[in-house]
């Protein structure tokens, strides 16, 4: 091992920081006496810390806690920064209007960054010391045309490991990278995409690919109609148009401009955007039926997406924010989803076959504290341990999260780590994920 990662977020401290510097400095030393070779420090976001001073304390002044750093280990430190810019005031009107918290107003609160609140920030980053910024070397950002190639490699690796025909490889890259220059010239908060987004419509692609034969089956007995027969003439790509439906199609508030741009790229019949939207719904429909319902609930367009989205959502481990207004069916949603996830108690044959949850609620306030939302990602790491992962899950629920926007402890700073690793360890065990 010759490199350290260290994922920098709000909620690192300077003791943290300290501490990594000495274990690399250690791990720098042996390989330095036992191979020969440098060893590479790496700290990811660097600037998203209060303690960025630290950072900048070992990369300029090569000393740590005052004290100097030890001569000729071979330890080489590198730093990636978040870019500083600012949302359009029209963005900053579009978020504050979204009913995520707010009720102090910006020009009110403590967290800024010069005169500039850190929520109108497009990054929640602090300033880099004036000695940092000669050592400053700006990246700038991919063009489509690299992200392409990027998108290329992510693909290829993922689909020669789920056995799909190497034919289907130039299809999935085109539809992915439109993907991403459609929803980078959003003109909301949807166009900040990265490779992290094709990585995660990837994971979901390779999910709907190895439970395809159990969904198609499920849709057979429910109902031998043409739409059914339309995912059996093409299972790769009926799975491609459920991926983007959960990584792109439910974000954009405007879905019919994706649709059309999208289904350019799609061989027929997916061509034809209704087509698109037909297969969607019909999954949606799937996973409400699997559930008995009250007949006083309409079963609407945002009750079947709330409950697609966190059905697929807790299968993957992915992190879901729902926003909407009251009445939205969010918390009914939520009472479906832990009533059908039971596993194998469960009132369906189809949420047999998926994962059995177990929800743990945490009511946020402008009162909440980092420790009360930590403690809550402990209790469900608790319940994880000595299950079998792969039939069980601990769904952490952050009820009404905008609220704790602010609170003067600022516990959202500690979400990024627990939102990526399910912890704020650097290498977590499995069962904390």
């Amino acid at each position: 091992e010759n490199m350290k990662l260290v994922k920098v977020h709000g909620g690192t401290t300077a003791d943290m920081i300290y501490s990594k510097i000495k274990d690399a400095e250690a791990l720098a030393m042996y390989n330095k006496a036992n191979f020969d070779f440098d060893t590479i420090l790496f700290f990811d976001e660097a600037n998203t810390t209060e303690a960025v001073s630290c950072i900048k304390e070992v990369l300029c002044d090569q000393m740590i806690e005052g004290e100097l750093s030890t001569p000729n280990t071979g330890l080489q430190i590198i730093a990636a920064c978040n870019p500083y810019r600012k949302h359009t005031d029209e963005m900053i009107k579009r978020l504050e209007s979204a009913g995520l918290g707010y009720r102090v107003r910006a020009d009110d609160t403590e967290d800024k960054l010069g005169s500039i609140p850190l929520r109108q920030l497009v990054y929640r980053v602090q300033a880099l010391p004036p000695s940092m910024i000669p050592l400053v070397w700006d990246f700038g950002q991919l063009n489509d045309a690299t992200e392409k190639m990027y998108i290329q490699q992510i693909v290829q690796r993922l689909i020669q490991s789920i056995s799909v025909p190497s034919t289907y490889i130039k299809c999935i890259v085109d539809v992915l990278s439109a993907s991403q220059h459609f929803m980078r010239h959003q003109q909301d908060e949807c166009s900040f995409v990265s490779l992290r987004d094709v990585e995660r419509c990837m994971k979901v692609f390779v999910w709907f690919y190895e439970q395809r034969q159990m969904l198609l089956h499920k849709l057979n007995q429910g109902q031998a109609n043409r739409s059914v027969h339309t995912a059996l003439n093409n299972e790769v790509i009926w799975c491609l148009v459920l991926a983007l439906g959960v990584s792109y199609h439910a974000c954009l508030e405007k879905k019919n401009p994706y649709r059309r741009a999208i289904c350019r790229h799609l061989p027929p019949p997916y061509s034809n955007p209704a087509k698109f939207l037909e297969q969607l719904v019909l999954l949606q429909d799937l996973l409400l039926s699997g559930v008995p319902l009250r007949e006083t609930i309409a079963r609407n367009s945002a009750l079947k997406e709330n409950v697609f989205m966190m059905v697929i959502c807790i299968e993957l481990k992915i992190p879901l924010f729902l926003v909407g207004k009251p009445g939205s069916s969010k918390s009914l949603a939520k009472t479906i989803v832990a009533d059908a996830m039971q596993g194998q108690a469960a009132h369906s044959d189809l949420y047999k076959d998926l994962k059995q949850i177990h929800l743990v609620s945490f009511q946020c306030s402008p009162h909440s504290t980092p420790e009360g939302i930590i403690n809550t990602f402990k209790q469900c790491a608790r319940f994880q341990e000595g299950k079998n992962l792969d039939e069980y899950v601990s769904v952490v629920v952050l009820d009404e999260i905008g609220l704790a926007e602010d609170s003067p402890k600022m516990p959202l700073k500690t979400l990024h780590p627990l939102l990526e690793d399910g912890c704020i360890d650097d290498d977590p065990l499995k069962r904390k994920k």
